[in-house]
């Protein structure tokens, strides 16, 4: 058997290990009361709702608080409920900016927001931002991935360097950024990756 085909034999094991785990991790979920009053849950509810003008004027940005490093908060753009951001229905507080899910819905069949060169995966029950990057040359699906969620989420770079997050790629996309946290490309100690 070749090395190639153990590896793939090996990823294919970790991939179950790791749904499994975040199938198990969804059992036990918690509930919150945003300050709009209504009631939502979400595992561990970690995402609070509010309004940064009257809910009455024409235009009003809704904002919600998600968690940032060092347990503190940060008010960004309502992302979850602004008309894109699909939720994933078989994994409870998962919602997907950008990307596809991993399986087809039969009223929705299969559900794409946005981008086909990376995935951004909001996780309320960790408070984190998963992303794929899914082409090459990786530097530019990095740099096309971030403009994007600054213009998801409303922050500057630095405050996007605050989220809780991990940008990766897969062995399939480039075998020498496997596994890595390659980072925000602005952000310190971010991996530098070819245009």
């Amino acid at each position: 058997m070749k090395i190639s085909q153990i590896l793939i034999i090996i990823g294919i094991i970790l991939a179950i290990v790791v749904l499994g785990w975040i199938g198990f991790s969804y059992f036990f979920k918690g509930s919150t009361t945003p300050s709009n009053g209504v009631t939502t849950t979400f595992p561990s509810g970690t995402l609070n709702q509010s309004t940064s003008t009257s809910s009455d004027e024409p235009n009003s940005i809704h904002t919600i608080e998600i968690e940032a490093q060092g347990s503190t908060t940060l008010p960004v753009k309502d992302f979850i409920h602004n008309g894109e951001t699909i939720p994933d229905v078989q994994n409870e507080g998962d919602y997907y900016l950008a990307g596809s899910l991993p399986y087809c819905l039969p009223n929705i069949k299969c559900a794409t927001a946005s981008s086909s060169d990376f995935n951004i995966v909001y996780s309320t029950s960790d408070g984190a931002f998963n992303i794929a990057l899914l082409s090459e040359p990786l530097g530019k699906a990095r740099h096309e991935m971030e403009q994007f969620l600054m213009d998801r989420l409303g922050l500057s770079q630095n405050q996007l360097c605050n989220l809780n997050y991990y940008v990766g790629t897969t062995y399939w996309i480039n075998e020498t950024y496997d596994g890595e946290n390659l980072g925000f490309s602005f952000c310190p100690g971010a991996t530098p990756l070819p245009n």
